[in-house]
Protein backbone atom coordinates (compact mmCIF):
# COMPACT_ATOMS: atom_id res chain seq x y z
CA UNK A 1 0.00 0.00 0.00
CA UNK A 2 1.29 3.63 -0.80
CA UNK A 3 2.67 6.12 2.20
CA UNK A 4 -0.13 8.12 1.24
CA UNK A 5 -3.19 5.70 1.40
CA UNK A 6 -1.75 4.46 4.55
CA UNK A 7 -1.35 7.48 6.24
CA UNK A 8 -4.92 8.53 5.08
CA UNK A 9 -6.24 6.01 6.83
CA UNK A 10 -3.91 6.13 9.55
CA UNK A 11 -5.92 9.73 10.34
CA UNK A 12 -9.33 8.19 9.41
CA UNK A 13 -8.92 5.48 12.43
CA UNK A 14 -7.18 8.28 14.67
CA UNK A 15 -10.76 10.60 14.38
CA UNK A 16 -12.72 7.29 14.83
CA UNK A 17 -10.93 6.66 17.99
CA UNK A 18 -11.54 10.65 18.72
CA UNK A 19 -15.17 9.72 18.14
CA UNK A 20 -15.34 12.48 15.44
CA UNK A 21 -17.42 10.34 13.38
CA UNK A 22 -18.33 12.94 10.94
CA UNK A 23 -15.29 13.90 10.09
CA UNK A 24 -14.00 10.63 9.80
CA UNK A 25 -17.11 9.06 7.35
CA UNK A 26 -16.67 12.50 5.08
CA UNK A 27 -12.14 11.63 4.70
CA UNK A 28 -13.33 7.67 4.43
CA UNK A 29 -16.48 8.49 1.38
CA UNK A 30 -13.46 10.10 -0.11
CA UNK A 31 -10.88 7.55 0.10
CA UNK A 32 -13.33 4.87 -1.09
CA UNK A 33 -14.18 6.80 -4.09
CA UNK A 34 -10.77 6.11 -5.21
CA UNK A 35 -10.28 2.63 -3.12
CA UNK A 36 -13.99 0.78 -3.14
CA UNK A 37 -12.14 -1.96 -2.48
CA UNK A 38 -9.82 -1.29 0.38
CA UNK A 39 -11.15 -4.03 2.90
CA UNK A 40 -9.74 -2.01 6.39
CA UNK A 41 -11.43 1.68 4.84
CA UNK A 42 -14.68 -0.08 4.53
CA UNK A 43 -14.15 -1.95 7.72
CA UNK A 44 -13.88 1.48 9.65
CA UNK A 45 -16.91 2.50 7.79
CA UNK A 46 -19.01 -0.28 9.22
CA UNK A 47 -17.32 0.88 12.97
CA UNK A 48 -18.76 4.38 12.10
CA UNK A 49 -22.34 3.65 10.87
CA UNK A 50 -22.34 1.02 14.22
CA UNK A 51 -21.51 4.13 16.30
CA UNK A 52 -23.97 6.48 15.09
CA UNK A 53 -26.85 3.88 15.32
CA UNK A 54 -27.53 3.15 11.47
CA UNK A 55 -27.47 -0.77 12.74
CA UNK A 56 -29.13 -2.03 9.37
CA UNK A 57 -26.34 -0.24 7.26
CA UNK A 58 -23.63 -1.54 9.24
CA UNK A 59 -24.47 -4.82 9.17
CA UNK A 60 -24.89 -4.73 5.22
CA UNK A 61 -21.39 -3.94 5.34
CA UNK A 62 -20.23 -6.55 7.36
CA UNK A 63 -22.13 -8.74 5.67
CA UNK A 64 -20.16 -7.60 2.92
CA UNK A 65 -16.89 -7.80 4.15
CA UNK A 66 -17.57 -11.70 5.06
CA UNK A 67 -18.81 -13.01 2.03
CA UNK A 68 -15.09 -10.98 -0.14
CA UNK A 69 -12.72 -11.71 2.71
CA UNK A 70 -14.37 -15.20 4.46
CA UNK A 71 -10.60 -15.48 5.88
CA UNK A 72 -10.63 -12.68 8.07
CA UNK A 73 -12.91 -12.60 11.76
CA UNK A 74 -12.65 -9.32 12.54
CA UNK A 75 -16.06 -8.39 10.19
CA UNK A 76 -17.66 -11.83 11.62
CA UNK A 77 -17.28 -10.47 15.08
CA UNK A 78 -18.74 -7.02 14.94
CA UNK A 79 -21.12 -8.73 12.33
CA UNK A 80 -22.01 -11.08 15.39
CA UNK A 81 -22.24 -8.14 17.75
CA UNK A 82 -24.96 -5.71 15.81
CA UNK A 83 -26.88 -9.53 15.92
CA UNK A 84 -26.78 -10.11 19.52
CA UNK A 85 -27.67 -6.30 20.08
CA UNK A 86 -30.89 -7.13 18.07
CA UNK A 87 -31.49 -10.36 20.02
CA UNK A 88 -30.78 -12.51 16.91
CA UNK A 89 -28.43 -14.44 19.70
CA UNK A 90 -28.83 -17.70 17.48
CA UNK A 91 -27.66 -15.86 14.50
CA UNK A 92 -24.97 -14.39 16.80
CA UNK A 93 -23.32 -17.38 17.87
CA UNK A 94 -23.21 -18.80 14.30
CA UNK A 95 -21.20 -16.06 13.01
CA UNK A 96 -18.76 -15.64 15.67
CA UNK A 97 -18.65 -19.97 15.22
CA UNK A 98 -17.16 -18.89 11.54
CA UNK A 99 -15.38 -16.12 12.75
CA UNK A 100 -13.44 -18.64 14.99
CA UNK A 101 -13.06 -21.54 12.20
CA UNK A 102 -11.21 -18.58 10.01
CA UNK A 103 -8.61 -17.95 12.82
CA UNK A 104 -9.30 -20.29 16.11
CA UNK A 105 -6.59 -17.88 18.01
CA UNK A 106 -9.42 -15.11 18.38
CA UNK A 107 -9.54 -14.11 21.55
CA UNK A 108 -12.12 -11.40 21.25
CA UNK A 109 -14.73 -13.17 19.05
CA UNK A 110 -14.31 -16.42 21.91
CA UNK A 111 -14.95 -13.91 24.69
CA UNK A 112 -18.23 -12.83 22.96
CA UNK A 113 -19.01 -16.35 22.23
CA UNK A 114 -19.03 -17.33 25.53
CA UNK A 115 -21.27 -13.73 26.61
CA UNK A 116 -23.79 -15.23 23.57
CA UNK A 117 -23.71 -18.77 25.43
CA UNK A 118 -24.35 -16.50 28.63
CA UNK A 119 -27.21 -15.10 27.28
CA UNK A 120 -28.51 -17.88 25.62
CA UNK A 121 -28.33 -19.53 29.05
CA UNK A 122 -30.00 -16.68 30.98
CA UNK A 123 -33.11 -17.09 28.23
CA UNK A 124 -33.28 -20.26 28.87
CA UNK A 125 -32.83 -20.51 33.27
CA UNK A 126 -35.65 -17.77 32.98
CA UNK A 127 -38.13 -19.58 30.84
CA UNK A 128 -37.32 -22.81 32.96
CA UNK A 129 -38.08 -20.70 36.00
CA UNK A 130 -41.19 -19.79 34.30
CA UNK A 131 -42.18 -23.44 34.42
CA UNK A 132 -40.85 -24.89 37.86
CA UNK A 133 -40.35 -21.36 40.07
CA UNK A 134 -39.81 -23.70 43.59
CA UNK A 135 -36.32 -25.04 41.86
CA UNK A 136 -33.69 -23.71 43.93
CA UNK A 137 -30.65 -24.48 41.43
CA UNK A 138 -32.18 -22.63 38.63
CA UNK A 139 -32.19 -19.53 40.63
CA UNK A 140 -29.17 -19.85 41.58
CA UNK A 141 -27.64 -20.42 37.69
CA UNK A 142 -29.70 -17.41 36.49
CA UNK A 143 -28.27 -15.53 39.27
CA UNK A 144 -24.42 -16.80 38.57
CA UNK A 145 -25.37 -15.78 34.81
CA UNK A 146 -26.38 -11.94 36.34
CA UNK A 147 -23.66 -12.06 38.21
CA UNK A 148 -21.06 -12.42 35.62
CA UNK A 149 -23.05 -9.50 33.58
CA UNK A 150 -22.80 -7.17 36.42
CA UNK A 151 -19.17 -8.22 37.01
CA UNK A 152 -17.96 -7.88 33.29
CA UNK A 153 -19.64 -4.45 33.41
CA UNK A 154 -18.18 -2.89 36.70
CA UNK A 155 -15.40 -5.25 37.06
CA UNK A 156 -14.41 -7.88 39.80
CA UNK A 157 -16.82 -8.14 42.88
CA UNK A 158 -19.40 -10.01 44.57
CA UNK A 159 -23.19 -8.59 44.34
CA UNK A 160 -24.29 -6.22 47.86
CA UNK A 161 -26.75 -7.71 49.81
CA UNK A 162 -26.26 -11.27 48.96
CA UNK A 163 -26.05 -13.58 52.04
CA UNK A 164 -22.41 -15.07 52.60
CA UNK A 165 -23.99 -18.72 51.96
CA UNK A 166 -25.44 -17.52 47.96
CA UNK A 167 -22.48 -16.10 47.17
CA UNK A 168 -20.22 -19.26 48.20
CA UNK A 169 -22.68 -20.67 46.03
CA UNK A 170 -22.72 -18.33 43.37
CA UNK A 171 -18.85 -18.46 43.30
CA UNK A 172 -18.97 -22.35 43.32
CA UNK A 173 -21.72 -21.87 40.76
CA UNK A 174 -19.64 -19.38 38.48
CA UNK A 175 -15.98 -21.36 38.79
CA UNK A 176 -18.11 -24.59 37.69
CA UNK A 177 -19.40 -22.66 34.58
CA UNK A 178 -16.16 -21.48 33.41
CA UNK A 179 -14.54 -24.77 34.06
CA UNK A 180 -17.05 -26.13 32.18
CA UNK A 181 -16.92 -23.51 29.20
CA UNK A 182 -13.45 -23.98 29.24
CA UNK A 183 -13.67 -27.67 28.85
CA UNK A 184 -17.07 -27.49 26.01
CA UNK A 185 -13.87 -25.24 24.19
CA UNK A 186 -10.92 -27.23 24.98
CA UNK A 187 -13.19 -30.04 23.25
CA UNK A 188 -13.87 -27.91 20.27
CA UNK A 189 -10.42 -27.00 19.96
CA UNK A 190 -9.48 -30.79 20.06
CA UNK A 191 -12.30 -31.39 17.48
CA UNK A 192 -11.28 -28.68 15.64
CA UNK A 193 -7.47 -29.85 15.90
CA UNK A 194 -7.92 -33.22 14.93
CA UNK A 195 -10.25 -32.55 12.00
CA UNK A 196 -7.69 -30.30 10.62
CA UNK A 197 -4.86 -32.74 11.53
CA UNK A 198 -7.33 -35.33 9.92
CA UNK A 199 -7.37 -33.29 6.88
CA UNK A 200 -3.65 -32.20 6.04
CA UNK A 201 -2.63 -36.12 6.89
CA UNK A 202 -5.43 -37.06 4.34
CA UNK A 203 -4.16 -34.69 1.93
CA UNK A 204 -0.68 -35.24 2.48
CA UNK A 205 -1.69 -39.23 1.47
CA UNK A 206 -3.46 -38.43 -1.46
CA UNK A 207 -0.17 -36.39 -2.60
CA UNK A 208 1.75 -38.84 -2.16
CA UNK A 209 -0.53 -41.47 -3.41
CA UNK A 210 -0.76 -39.13 -6.63
CA UNK A 211 3.28 -38.90 -6.89
CA UNK A 212 3.47 -42.29 -6.78
CA UNK A 213 0.64 -43.03 -9.60
CA UNK A 214 2.05 -40.35 -11.75
CA UNK A 215 5.76 -41.91 -11.23
CA UNK A 216 4.36 -45.23 -11.95
CA UNK A 217 2.82 -44.35 -15.13
CA UNK A 218 5.83 -42.15 -16.51
CA UNK A 219 7.55 -45.01 -15.71
CA UNK A 220 5.21 -46.92 -17.92
CA UNK A 221 5.15 -44.60 -20.98
CA UNK A 222 8.97 -44.24 -20.85
CA UNK A 223 9.27 -48.02 -21.09
CA UNK A 224 6.80 -48.56 -23.79
CA UNK A 225 8.18 -45.72 -25.75
CA UNK A 226 11.78 -47.11 -24.79
CA UNK A 227 11.00 -50.67 -26.69
CA UNK A 228 9.27 -48.54 -29.30
CA UNK A 229 12.36 -46.29 -30.29
CA UNK A 230 14.34 -49.60 -29.83
CA UNK A 231 12.33 -51.42 -32.65
CA UNK A 232 12.38 -49.00 -34.88
CA UNK A 233 15.95 -48.47 -34.63
CA UNK A 234 16.97 -52.06 -34.77
CA UNK A 235 14.39 -52.08 -38.05
CA UNK A 236 16.17 -49.16 -39.39
CA UNK A 237 19.64 -51.00 -38.51
CA UNK A 238 18.75 -53.81 -40.93
CA UNK A 239 16.90 -51.87 -43.81
CA UNK A 240 20.44 -50.11 -43.58
CA UNK A 241 22.05 -53.28 -43.82
CA UNK A 242 20.17 -54.82 -46.66
CA UNK A 243 20.60 -51.51 -48.34
CA UNK A 244 24.02 -51.43 -47.64
CA UNK A 245 24.49 -55.18 -49.02
CA UNK A 246 22.61 -54.18 -51.87
CA UNK A 247 24.96 -51.55 -52.90
CA UNK A 248 28.23 -54.00 -52.26
CA UNK A 249 26.77 -56.83 -54.50
CA UNK A 250 25.99 -54.01 -57.15
CA UNK A 251 29.06 -52.61 -56.62
CA UNK A 252 30.59 -56.44 -57.23
CA UNK A 253 28.35 -56.74 -60.22
CA UNK A 254 29.34 -53.51 -61.70
CA UNK A 255 33.28 -54.36 -61.10
CA UNK A 256 32.71 -58.27 -62.35
CA UNK A 257 30.90 -56.60 -65.70
CA UNK A 258 33.80 -53.68 -66.57
CA UNK A 259 36.54 -56.52 -65.60
CA UNK A 260 34.41 -58.93 -68.44
CA UNK A 261 34.09 -56.17 -70.33
CA UNK A 262 38.09 -55.37 -70.76
CA UNK A 263 38.36 -58.86 -71.01
CA UNK A 264 36.48 -59.58 -74.15
CA UNK A 265 37.72 -56.22 -75.41
CA UNK A 266 41.17 -57.64 -74.69
CA UNK A 267 40.11 -60.99 -76.11
CA UNK A 268 38.74 -59.65 -79.39
CA UNK A 269 41.41 -57.59 -79.98
CA UNK A 270 43.52 -60.06 -80.01
CA UNK A 271 41.87 -62.65 -82.44
CA UNK A 272 40.96 -59.77 -84.52
CA UNK A 273 45.41 -59.01 -84.39
CA UNK A 274 45.47 -63.03 -85.07
CA UNK A 275 42.86 -62.92 -87.86
CA UNK A 276 45.17 -60.45 -89.67
CA UNK A 277 48.53 -61.95 -88.90
CA UNK A 278 46.89 -65.50 -90.35
CA UNK A 279 45.04 -63.24 -93.04
CA UNK A 280 48.11 -61.60 -94.01
CA UNK A 281 50.66 -65.00 -93.73
CA UNK A 282 48.03 -66.88 -96.10
CA UNK A 283 47.39 -64.69 -98.79
CA UNK A 284 50.38 -65.38 -100.83
CA UNK A 285 49.87 -68.93 -100.55
CA UNK A 286 46.98 -70.24 -103.07
CA UNK A 287 46.13 -74.06 -102.59
CA UNK A 288 44.25 -75.24 -105.52
CA UNK A 289 44.51 -78.91 -104.23
CA UNK A 290 40.55 -80.12 -103.43
CA UNK A 291 39.68 -79.49 -99.50
CA UNK A 292 40.33 -82.43 -97.02
CA UNK A 293 37.35 -83.38 -95.28
CA UNK A 294 37.85 -82.95 -91.86
CA UNK A 295 37.55 -86.09 -89.55
CA UNK A 296 34.39 -85.54 -87.13
CA UNK A 297 36.25 -85.69 -83.36
CA UNK A 298 34.37 -86.68 -80.39
CA UNK A 299 34.14 -83.14 -79.29
CA UNK A 300 32.25 -82.51 -82.49
CA UNK A 301 29.75 -85.20 -82.13
CA UNK A 302 29.16 -84.00 -78.07
CA UNK A 303 28.77 -80.57 -79.57
CA UNK A 304 26.59 -81.41 -82.33
CA UNK A 305 24.05 -83.94 -80.04
CA UNK A 306 24.07 -80.21 -77.38
CA UNK A 307 22.53 -78.54 -80.15
CA UNK A 308 20.37 -81.03 -81.49
CA UNK A 309 19.06 -81.40 -77.86
CA UNK A 310 18.11 -77.59 -77.53
CA UNK A 311 16.67 -77.47 -80.81
CA UNK A 312 14.59 -80.78 -79.13
CA UNK A 313 13.91 -78.44 -75.67
CA UNK A 314 13.16 -75.07 -76.91
CA UNK A 315 9.84 -75.36 -77.97
CA UNK A 316 8.91 -77.08 -74.57
CA UNK A 317 11.19 -74.32 -72.87
CA UNK A 318 9.35 -71.79 -74.24
CA UNK A 319 6.29 -72.86 -73.71
CA UNK A 320 7.06 -73.21 -69.81
CA UNK A 321 8.75 -69.49 -69.84
CA UNK A 322 4.92 -68.52 -71.34
CA UNK A 323 3.21 -69.86 -68.58
CA UNK A 324 5.47 -69.25 -66.04
CA UNK A 325 6.41 -72.56 -64.78
CA UNK A 326 9.92 -71.96 -64.39
CA UNK A 327 10.29 -70.96 -60.45
CA UNK A 328 14.04 -70.59 -59.08
CA UNK A 329 14.71 -68.50 -56.04
CA UNK A 330 18.50 -68.77 -56.26
CA UNK A 331 20.30 -66.13 -57.74
CA UNK A 332 23.12 -68.57 -59.76
CA UNK A 333 20.05 -71.30 -61.18
CA UNK A 334 18.22 -67.55 -62.04
CA UNK A 335 21.20 -66.88 -63.79
CA UNK A 336 21.31 -70.44 -65.39
CA UNK A 337 18.22 -69.78 -66.87
CA UNK A 338 19.15 -66.26 -68.28
CA UNK A 339 21.36 -68.15 -70.23
CA UNK A 340 19.12 -70.97 -71.09
CA UNK A 341 16.71 -68.33 -72.39
CA UNK A 342 19.04 -66.61 -74.16
CA UNK A 343 20.05 -70.67 -75.94
CA UNK A 344 16.64 -70.92 -76.49
CA UNK A 345 16.34 -68.07 -78.38
CA UNK A 346 19.29 -68.67 -80.71
CA UNK A 347 17.91 -72.45 -80.70
CA UNK A 348 14.99 -71.03 -82.43
CA UNK A 349 16.29 -68.26 -84.66
CA UNK A 350 19.02 -70.89 -86.12
CA UNK A 351 16.33 -73.31 -86.38
CA UNK A 352 14.99 -70.86 -88.46
CA UNK A 353 17.83 -70.01 -90.69
CA UNK A 354 18.88 -73.70 -91.07
CA UNK A 355 17.14 -76.24 -93.27
CA UNK A 356 15.57 -79.24 -91.98
CA UNK A 357 17.72 -82.71 -92.04
CA UNK A 358 15.59 -86.51 -91.46
CA UNK A 359 16.80 -88.65 -88.41
CA UNK A 360 18.84 -91.12 -91.01
CA UNK A 361 20.76 -88.14 -91.98
CA UNK A 362 19.84 -88.28 -95.80
CA UNK A 363 20.34 -85.40 -98.43
CA UNK A 364 18.06 -84.09 -100.68
CA UNK A 365 19.10 -84.16 -104.29
CA UNK A 366 19.88 -81.61 -106.17
CA UNK A 367 16.48 -82.02 -108.18
CA UNK A 368 14.66 -82.09 -104.70
CA UNK A 369 16.41 -78.97 -103.81
CA UNK A 370 15.41 -76.86 -106.78
CA UNK A 371 11.95 -77.69 -106.87
CA UNK A 372 12.04 -77.21 -102.74
CA UNK A 373 13.25 -73.77 -103.41
CA UNK A 374 10.51 -73.29 -106.50
CA UNK A 375 8.18 -74.05 -104.29
CA UNK A 376 9.39 -71.83 -101.51
CA UNK A 377 9.34 -68.94 -103.98
CA UNK A 378 5.68 -69.71 -104.49
CA UNK A 379 4.64 -69.75 -101.13
CA UNK A 380 6.63 -66.87 -100.07
CA UNK A 381 4.96 -65.13 -102.71
CA UNK A 382 1.65 -66.22 -101.85
CA UNK A 383 1.48 -65.34 -98.34
CA UNK A 384 3.40 -62.12 -98.36
CA UNK A 385 0.41 -59.97 -97.26
CA UNK A 386 0.32 -62.33 -94.16
CA UNK A 387 4.00 -61.79 -93.56
CA UNK A 388 3.22 -58.00 -93.95
CA UNK A 389 0.67 -58.35 -91.65
CA UNK A 390 3.21 -60.27 -88.97
CA UNK A 391 5.41 -58.10 -88.99
CA UNK A 392 3.49 -54.81 -88.62
CA UNK A 393 1.67 -56.61 -86.05
CA UNK A 394 5.18 -57.57 -84.15
CA UNK A 395 6.31 -54.15 -84.62
CA UNK A 396 3.42 -52.79 -82.84
CA UNK A 397 4.30 -55.18 -80.09
CA UNK A 398 7.37 -54.51 -80.11
CA UNK A 399 6.45 -50.03 -79.54
CA UNK A 400 4.31 -51.67 -76.54
CA UNK A 401 7.23 -53.70 -74.87
CA UNK A 402 9.41 -50.89 -75.19
CA UNK A 403 6.57 -48.64 -73.99
CA UNK A 404 5.97 -50.84 -71.00
CA UNK A 405 9.80 -50.91 -70.48
CA UNK A 406 9.75 -46.89 -70.41
CA UNK A 407 6.66 -46.46 -68.12
CA UNK A 408 8.54 -48.78 -65.36
CA UNK A 409 11.83 -46.74 -65.26
CA UNK A 410 9.12 -43.31 -65.27
CA UNK A 411 7.74 -44.68 -62.11
CA UNK A 412 10.55 -45.81 -60.84
CA UNK A 413 12.33 -42.24 -61.02
CA UNK A 414 9.22 -40.77 -59.82
CA UNK A 415 8.84 -42.83 -56.60
CA UNK A 416 5.16 -43.83 -57.81
CA UNK A 417 5.46 -47.04 -55.50
CA UNK A 418 2.08 -48.59 -56.69
CA UNK A 419 2.51 -47.79 -60.66
CA UNK A 420 6.16 -49.57 -59.94
CA UNK A 421 4.73 -52.73 -58.35
CA UNK A 422 2.02 -53.03 -60.97
CA UNK A 423 4.59 -53.07 -63.51
CA UNK A 424 5.37 -56.83 -62.84
CA UNK A 425 3.17 -59.45 -63.54
CA UNK A 426 1.04 -61.48 -61.04
CA UNK A 427 3.54 -64.30 -60.78
CA UNK A 428 6.53 -62.82 -61.02
CA UNK A 429 10.29 -64.56 -60.47
CA UNK A 430 11.03 -63.17 -56.87
CA UNK A 431 15.32 -62.76 -56.48
CA UNK A 432 17.03 -64.28 -54.19
CA UNK A 433 16.76 -63.76 -50.69
CA UNK A 434 12.79 -63.79 -51.20
CA UNK A 435 10.13 -66.31 -50.94
CA UNK A 436 7.28 -64.08 -50.18
CA UNK A 437 5.57 -61.60 -52.78
CA UNK A 438 4.96 -59.65 -50.22
CA UNK A 439 8.43 -59.18 -48.50
CA UNK A 440 10.01 -58.07 -51.86
CA UNK A 441 7.37 -55.36 -52.37
CA UNK A 442 7.84 -54.13 -48.76
CA UNK A 443 11.39 -54.11 -49.35
CA UNK A 444 11.33 -52.33 -52.87
CA UNK A 445 8.50 -49.75 -51.29
CA UNK A 446 11.22 -49.10 -48.24
CA UNK A 447 14.31 -48.38 -50.78
CA UNK A 448 12.04 -46.10 -53.18
CA UNK A 449 10.13 -44.43 -50.61
CA UNK A 450 13.87 -43.66 -48.41
CA UNK A 451 15.60 -42.26 -51.07
CA UNK A 452 15.12 -38.10 -51.37
CA UNK A 453 16.04 -38.61 -55.23
CA UNK A 454 16.06 -41.55 -57.97
CA UNK A 455 16.97 -41.02 -61.71
CA UNK A 456 16.87 -44.02 -63.26
CA UNK A 457 17.31 -43.96 -67.31
CA UNK A 458 17.71 -46.40 -70.37
CA UNK A 459 19.85 -46.56 -73.35
CA UNK A 460 20.80 -48.82 -75.96
CA UNK A 461 16.92 -50.75 -76.20
CA UNK A 462 17.13 -53.98 -77.82
CA UNK A 463 13.99 -56.00 -78.14
CA UNK A 464 13.50 -59.44 -79.52
CA UNK A 465 9.96 -60.89 -79.70
CA UNK A 466 9.41 -64.86 -79.83
CA UNK A 467 5.86 -64.78 -79.86
CA UNK A 468 2.90 -62.81 -79.28
CA UNK A 469 3.52 -63.01 -75.42
CA UNK A 470 6.57 -63.08 -74.59
CA UNK A 471 9.98 -61.43 -75.29
CA UNK A 472 13.49 -60.34 -73.96
CA UNK A 473 14.46 -56.62 -73.56
CA UNK A 474 18.06 -55.62 -72.83
CA UNK A 475 19.57 -52.71 -72.26
CA UNK A 476 21.89 -49.97 -70.54
CA UNK A 477 20.46 -48.84 -67.22
CA UNK A 478 21.83 -45.93 -65.45
CA UNK A 479 20.71 -45.45 -61.95
CA UNK A 480 21.33 -42.33 -59.25
CA UNK A 481 20.19 -41.56 -56.01
CA UNK A 482 21.41 -39.85 -53.33
CA UNK A 483 22.68 -42.68 -51.74
CA UNK A 484 24.10 -45.14 -54.62
CA UNK A 485 24.73 -44.83 -58.37
CA UNK A 486 26.04 -47.39 -61.01
CA UNK A 487 25.68 -48.22 -64.42
CA UNK A 488 24.62 -51.80 -65.56
CA UNK A 489 23.54 -54.08 -68.68
CA UNK A 490 20.50 -55.16 -67.65
CA UNK A 491 18.17 -58.06 -69.20
CA UNK A 492 14.12 -58.04 -68.24
CA UNK A 493 11.67 -60.85 -69.60
CA UNK A 494 7.91 -59.06 -70.51
CA UNK A 495 5.29 -61.36 -70.55
CA UNK A 496 1.72 -60.35 -71.62
CA UNK A 497 -1.32 -60.25 -69.54
CA UNK A 498 -4.32 -59.28 -70.81
CA UNK A 499 -3.42 -56.26 -73.38
CA UNK A 500 -0.82 -54.96 -71.13
CA UNK A 501 3.24 -56.29 -71.15
CA UNK A 502 4.74 -56.87 -67.86
CA UNK A 503 8.18 -57.48 -66.02
CA UNK A 504 7.89 -61.39 -65.58
CA UNK A 505 12.01 -61.64 -64.69
CA UNK A 506 14.81 -59.28 -64.25
CA UNK A 507 18.66 -59.94 -64.01
CA UNK A 508 22.05 -58.09 -64.54
CA UNK A 509 23.75 -59.55 -67.66
CA UNK A 510 27.00 -60.94 -67.01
Amino acid sequence: MPLAMAGELDDIQSLVEKRQFPAAMSRLTNYLKNNPKDAQARFFKGLILAEEQKQSEAIQVFQELTEEFPDRPEPFNNLAVLYAEQGHLEKARDILLRAINSKPGYATARENLGDIYAKLASQSYRKALQINRENPVTEAKLALVRTLFVASGSGPGTTPGLPHSSEELLRKARNEALEKVRAENMDKLRAEAISQVRAEILEQVRTELRQKLHAEIVAQVRATEMEKIRAEAVTLARNDEHERADAEVQERTRSEIEAKARAEKEKADLLAQQTRDKKATLEPKIDKSPPILKKETKEDAKEKAKEKAIKDEAPTAMKQLAKGQIKTPDQAVRTANMTMIDQVFEAVEKENRDPKVNDQGDKQSAKDKDKDKSQDKKKSKDNEPDHNQTTGNQAQQTQLVEKAVRGWAEAWSGKQVPRYLASYTRDFRLPAGFSRRDDWKNKRKYLIENAQSIQVGLDDIQIRMENQGLAKVSFIQSYRSDKYQDVVRKSILMKKEGNEWKIFQEGVDG
